[in-house]
């Protein structure tokens, strides 16, 4: 009889055991006080503030918590205009995107699909790698193309769940995370209001894409576990920066708007606003004199996991003193654009 018992005891054990354990961690998933917990009330506070602010005539970045992330939209089943009733047209020709657009434009899609290919490398050269489906459990990156300002406001506030007025920007990206996990939503590109307002809408609308594409890299890279501090101007600049290899971004720059950008401090997000882009984008440029593209990716790779402090000190970096360099490379600069287009 007690052998029998015992018998009863090591099968039953390990079982019971089993279900406590899965129930346990079942809760865990689920339970928001605890996701919070786990992430970093810095790094918290800082993507609940990232798309805060949408900024007309540039391309913005809008990062929303949601209380889960499906498992079947890693496989693109969920997304916004997989559904008939979306009213877009859905192209899947390769295995790396997906492309949504208003319009039934297959040879535009071509051409933006190879814009797309085209950023790849450059991409791994600025940001340590890109980011494919196998390393996001199969999701491509969904691209919309919009030639409608009004499919571009509902594809707008549809994946940012926000009843904001976007129309006047030229692209977007949409970033997703719950707990430390995290998705891309999808970039979205104003193709209408591009090829309105523009003289080279072609040049506009790829640099707005590799502009947006580097945004993807950057936010599906982020150790949320981690204190990180993405200001603003680090990953604007950082945008602008990456989309030069198309067209320079930054213009010649008056000395008001040179003071503007100097009263700011590298150890927050520049103001106004807009000075985050064009004093960002200065910020890398100084660091590649300086020191070489090659520690502009050192300093880039070491955001994904650490603050903007630590990663200086990890290249025994002074923060203040970079600062200062900075400063005067932007008071000295005198960059003129020519309509400079790289192809």
């Amino acid at each position: 009889m007690q052998r029998l018992r015992f018998v009863i005891f090591v099968f039953l054990f390990p079982l019971c055991w089993n279900i406590v354990f899965m129930f346990w961690c079942n809760e865990i998933r689920n339970s928001k006080s605890l996701v919070e917990v786990i992430i970093p009330e810095s790094t918290k506070v800082f993507l609940d503030s990232i798309g805060s602010r949408i900024i007309e005539g540039v391309d913005n970045v809008v990062v929303v918590e949601i209380d889960s992330i499906d498992k079947n939209s890693w496989t693109n089943i969920t997304d916004y205009g997989q559904d008939d009733s979306d009213d877009l047209y859905r192209y899947e020709i390769d295995s790396l995107f997906v492309f949504y657009s208003d319009l039934d434009e297959l040879e535009i899609i071509n051409d933006i699909q190879q814009y797309a290919i085209e950023a790849i490398e450059p991409l791994i050269e600025v940001m340590g790698h890109y980011i494919y489906p196998y390393q996001v459990r199969g999701r491509k990156l969904p691209i919309y193309i919009c030639n409608k300002e009004e499919t571009y406001q509902k594809v707008c506030q549809t994946l940012t769940h926000r009843n904001t007025d976007f129309t006047d920007t030229w692209g977007l990206h949409v970033h997703a995370y719950c707990g430390l996990e995290t998705q891309t939503s999808g970039v979205i590109l104003n193709k209408g209001n591009i090829y309105e307002l523009s003289n080279t809408p072609e040049i506009d609308l790829k640099a707005t894409l590799w502009h947006e594409m580097n945004h993807y890299v950057f936010f599906q890279s982020l150790d949320l576990s981690k204190e990180l501090t993405p200001y603003v101007w680090m990953y604007e600049g950082l945008a602008d920066y990456f989309a030069s290899l198309v067209r320079e971004q930054t213009l010649l720059l008056s000395e008001s708007q040179k003071q503007s950008i100097m009263k700011n401090t590298l150890q927050s997000s520049f103001d106004p606003y807009t000075d985050n882009y064009s004093g960002g984008e200065l910020f890398y440029r100084y660091f590649e004199m300086q020191y070489g593209k090659q520690d502009v990716l050192t300093l880039v790779k070491s955001f994904y996991t650490m603050s903007l402090i630590e990663s200086f000190n990890s290249m025994n970096k002074d923060v203040y003193q970079e600062e200062q360099q900075w400063k005067e490379f932007v008071k000295n600069n005198d960059y003129e654009q020519e309509n400079k287009i790289y192809k």
